[in-house]
């Protein structure tokens, strides 16, 4: 702390001072002529110049953007990607494993009839297979004037790969429906 003191004493005291001589001859300069700073080339060029320089224009008014409306792409399984036979008592489903048609193959615990895993897979050709009563798998039967609509769902959920923690795609839905004429199944 007592160093810090002298410190600022001795700057005090050499603040001051009187400048040496030759900073004085400086300070004053001569009558008539602008002081140099030792070690410049003299005085700047531009000093005896008029200044040049305006404010900039006022910016011109932003046309107004007009915002694009975003909608949320579900993915949706092409045509030839799901097959949907529909039988007397029964429907079977065949699906491609490239469902999504991104070159991802999807694996078979991840894809289900409306709960029910695959019956069949096809290592060859790719495909799952699927079967289920029509009052099975969670189906749904909607009765309509002149048909019966069993309804199910085909349902993908990835799963992370093994420790790494990221998926790629999202879950998708992909509806089945088997419609028979409502005169056919009464008597």
């Amino acid at each position: 702390m007592l160093s810090g003191r002298l410190l600022v004493v001795s700057f005090m005291v050499a603040s001051c001072r009187p400048p040496p001589p030759s900073d004085a001859a400086f300070l004053r300069g001569t009558a008539g002529a602008r002081p140099v700073i030792p070690g410049s080339r003299g005085p700047p060029a531009a000093a005896a110049e008029t200044l040049t320089w305006t404010f900039p224009q006022d910016p011109l008014p932003v046309a107004p953007v007009t915002p694009r409306r975003f909608e949320p792409q579900r993915p949706a399984a092409a045509p030839d990607r799901v097959a949907v036979r529909c039988g007397e008592g029964a429907v079977g489903v065949e699906v491609a494993q490239d469902l999504l048609g991104t070159g991802r193959l999807v694996r078979p615990e991840e894809l289900t009839l409306g709960g029910c895993g695959a019956t069949l897979a096809d290592d060859s050709s790719r495909v799952l297979t699927f079967w289920s009563p029509l009052h099975g798998c969670n189906s749904r039967l909607i009765m309509t004037d002149d048909r019966f609509i069993y309804v199910f769902r085909l349902v993908y959920r990835p799963k992370p790969w093994r420790h790494v923690g990221i998926m790629r795609t999202a879950d998708a839905e992909v509806g089945v429906e088997c419609h028979y004429p409502r005169g056919l199944l009464t008597g």
